[in-house]
């Protein structure tokens, strides 16, 4: 990043973003791997 050295803050505002969309990211993947256990269940196995 650029703007590090002039903008710590920055830096700190950048790392809370990512750390968020990382988490948002991960929930999303478990909610699919959910979604996709319900399924299977709710689904008869033939």
């Amino acid at each position: 990043m650029v703007f590090t050295k002039e903008y710590p803050e920055f830096k700190g505002l950048y790392l809370l973003n990512k750390t968020r969309y990382t988490t948002v990211a991960t929930s999303l993947k478990h909610l699919k791997l959910q979604s996709a256990t319900v399924l299977k269940l709710a689904r008869p196995s033939t």
